[in-house]
């Protein structure tokens, strides 16, 4: 992904659901041994349809439908202006703040009908279900208008006419409410994309005003529950491994953010990151992101010198007490300079297989004269003594050289200097974010030398820092290679079939362990992939009722064997007791990060629950380094969930850092997770209740930990999601009351 402080493209739904995905998934699946439960250059928000995988075509992945309940109530499409979360993406002669006739407030929708023209009032995805009618206000000849429901897949529902709805009502309106069965959304619900007017015919008629349009509950559909209880089961003796203070990561996250929220590692990744040049000092190219531009690669008040941007990033890190995650570029070319008019031209959609190899050019697109117009030459070793401020007159830039600057500027990782450094970005899908210096797809070998080149590079010269690779962009990346794409979408996968079947990152880590082995000394310290949500809306901002529940139900694709992904993936992901499995059987010893990671919608409550229900995962997994892309929303409710876990009452104290068992009897409404303070001994609980209405009363099973004293709490929730609300000392009670949609952090003393 892009670095955030310059973002690409802007964000747009994946609709990824392309054949071949389907066949995809499938030979994935089947490929599969169960373990046992043992804005960034990411602008594109890894885009399938319009990027990678823009070919294909496919049905979507139908997600599993919420129970029959009607909406809470009516949805404002207008009233005076626009609802919330409506847009005008009309085709026709209108005026969305008439101010006469108006039915009620000050304002109206008035349209000129006129040769098949629309009024298209456009919303993200969301369901209907839950909703019985659409109903408006008309003051005009409504029989010029035919009204349809724009659907998910880009065609319309049943187009009925206006006239045939509309009913007398007061002050010369008529009245229409249209069944949304007739629209074509029955009663388990349709998704759409907003509501469409359009003119009947080719002819023009006089002008129409509409007003106080909404959608209404249906009220023969149950509301939703308002109470619910769920038991827990808290064995403090059980389950016991330290919790990695590394999970709680950050990407660019500002100085007042690190010491905010303690983040505790932060990183300098993205698809940017992949070009900068460490010798010019503030340089990069976010490739596809930005235009295939040269750019400032952190903002403008940094000058240009030896690694410049990047110490100054380190240094901000260090003083606020955050490890620094550094990516080395290891894709052989980099900026040559900050100048924006410095870019490449005529660069394909997307790369192919290589000519003459892996850095050259494909059919129909050779690099050439665009690296020649933005690049300098990067290399893993200098073979040759190092300077501390080289100049790139050679036209080469070597990355070891970098390393040992860094040493030498900040000192070795266990004295000061920078812990991680990560080998480059999401090398599986080079050929299509970097297409312009790097075309041709990266094969199994391909990935694992290029690899192998820079991490013994790196090592050589800091043998202490801890490297991370291959830094895979997500499921397919996991599975397959890059040419596995062919010219078949992954149906056949003839580079796998040539590796024996084996799917990518076993494969990788089998081949790394034996160069290891061998070596006398490791090269991959951490098995290092991102995962973003693949089913639709969810890494969007989209908080529809659908959505949201569906953003919470896939946050168990990181650990549940029986949840099927409601994606194009459709299939049983459970992310990391499936990494733990291949890292045991083919390197054992090495840790598992998870370096990009976001589930959407942070400035909302509902995304607030999915990350603090993550944190608590990655917590109880065993997950050694955990980044999210990039920083949530300042005081919203995401950034009070890293602040729970972090920093709940402003001097450091938080959740525990030793994870124990912590059981409930339904998860999907309330997630526990606990933890014990190996400071203070005290026992910490994270409770999370999902549940949109209901309050949830949670009678609470301790074991192995013997309780004294008071209890504090401290929440975030839906009635107050941009602060966290300290509640009240009280004595332990063995049953908590926890309101919908929230986030509650106990911390219980134990006995001295």
């Amino acid at each position: 992904m892009n670095s955030p402080q310059r973002t690409g493209t802007s964000p747009k739904l994946r609709k990824a659901l392309l054949v071949g995905l389907t066949t995809l998934a499938a030979a994935s699946a089947m490929a599969v041994v169960i373990v046992p439960r043992a804005l960034h250059g990411h602008g594109h928000l890894h885009q399938l349809a319009k990027g990678l995988y823009h070919e294909i075509k496919g049905s979507s992945v139908q997600a599993a439908a919420l129970p029959a309940e009607r909406a809470d109530g009516p949805m404002v499409i207008y009233t005076d202006k626009l609802g919330d979360g409506w847009a005008d993406w009309s085709w026709c002669d209108r005026d969305l703040a008439s101010k006469s006739p108006v039915h009620t407030g000050s304002a109206a929708l008035r349209v000129t009908p006129k040769n098949f023209s629309g009024l298209s009032l456009h919303h993200g995805n969301f369901s209907t279900r839950g909703y019985a009618a659409l109903q408006l206000y008309v003051s005009g000849d409504p029989r010029s208008l035919l009204v349809a429901l724009p659907l998910e897949s880009g065609s319309w529902g049943t187009k009925v006419s206006l006239a045939k709805y509309c009913h007398p009502a007061t002050g010369g309106w008529q009245v229409a409410r249209i069944p949304l069965e007739d629209l074509g959304a029955d009663r388990s619900g349709q998704t759409i994309t907003g509501l469409i007017f359009q003119t009947a015919s080719a002819q023009s008629y006089p002008a129409i005003s509409l007003d106080d349009i909404s959608l209404l509950p249906d009220t023969s559909l149950p509301t939703a529950p308002t109470t619910a209880t769920v038991s827990l089961t808290v064995n403090a003796a059980t389950g016991r491994h330290p919790i990695s203070p590394y999970i709680y990561g950050m990407a660019f996250a500002p100085p007042e953010i690190l010491s905010d929220l303690k983040v505790s590692v932060n990183r300098w990744g993205g698809n940017d990151k992949t070009r900068y040049n460490w010798v010019q000092g503030n340089a990069d190219n976010a490739a596809r992101d930005w235009g295939y531009r040269n750019r400032y690669a952190s903002d403008g008040s940094v000058p240009p010198g030896t690694s410049s941007a990047a110490d100054r990033f380190v240094r901000s890190n260090t003083a606020a007490g955050a490890a620094t995650l550094l990516t080395v570029p290891t894709i052989g070319w980099v900026a040559r300079d900050d100048d924006n008019s410095h870019a490449s031209a005529n660069v394909p959609n997307s790369g192919g297989n290589g000519l003459r190899g892996v850095d050259g050019p494909i059919a129909g697109y050779d690099p050439a004269a665009n690296r020649l117009a933005t690049s300098v030459r990067s290399l893993p070793r200098k073979n040759a003594p190092f300077t501390n401020n080289p100049t790139q007159a050679s036209g080469m830039i070597y990355q070891d050289e970098w390393i040992a600057h860094l040493q030498k500027t900040f000192g070795t990782a266990g004295h000061g200097g920078v812990q991680f450094f990560s080998m480059d970005n999401e090398p599986d899908i080079w050929d299509y974010t970097h297409t312009d210096v790097h075309p041709a797809r990266m094969g199994y070998d391909d990935v694992l030398k290029n690899f192998l080149d820079y991490s013994t590079a790196v090592k050589d010269v800091a043998p202490s820092v801890m490297v991370t690779g291959p830094v895979s962009w997500g499921w397919t990346g996991y599975v397959f290679s890059a040419k596995d794409r062919g010219d078949d979408n992954f149906a056949t996968h003839a580079d796998r079939t040539a590796h024996g079947g084996e799917m990518f990152l076993p494969w990788f880590l089998k081949q790394v362990h034996a160069h290891d082995v061998k070596a006398g000394k490791r090269s991959l310290d951490i098995l290092d992939v991102h995962y973003y949500p693949q089913a639709s809306g969810t890494f969007s901002g989209q908080t529809d009722k659908d959505t949201q529940a569906l953003r919470l139900r896939s946050v168990r694709s990181l650990w549940d064997p029986t949840y099927k992904d409601e994606s194009w993936i459709a299939t049983s992901l459970y992310i990391i007791p499936r990494l733990r499995g291949w890292v045991a059987a083919n390197y054992p010893g090495t840790k598992i990060g998870i370096t990009e990671w976001n589930f959407g919608a942070d400035d909302h409550i509902n995304g607030g629950l999915a990350i603090a229900d993550v944190l608590g995962i990655y917590g109880r997994e065993n997950i050694y380094l955990a980044n999210y892309w990039a920083c949530p929303a300042k005081n919203g409710p995401g950034y009070q969930a890293f602040k729970l876990f972090r920093n709940a009452d402003g001097l450091g104290h938080g959740f525990g850092d030793i994870a124990c068992t912590a059981a409930s009897t339904d998860q999907s409404k309330l997630a526990c997770y606990a933890a014990t303070d190996s400071g203070s001994g005290d026992l910490t609980l994270m409770l999370i209740n999902k549940m949109f209405k209901a309050t949830v009363s949670a009678p609470i099973s301790f074991g192995g930990f013997d309780p004294a004293g008071t209890v504090k709490m401290w929440r975030c929730d839906a009635d107050n999601p941009r602060s966290l609300t300290v509640l009240p000392k009280t004595a332990l009670k063995r049953t908590i009351t926890l309101p919908p949609q929230s986030i509650t952090l106990l911390r219980i003393p134990a006995q001295k």
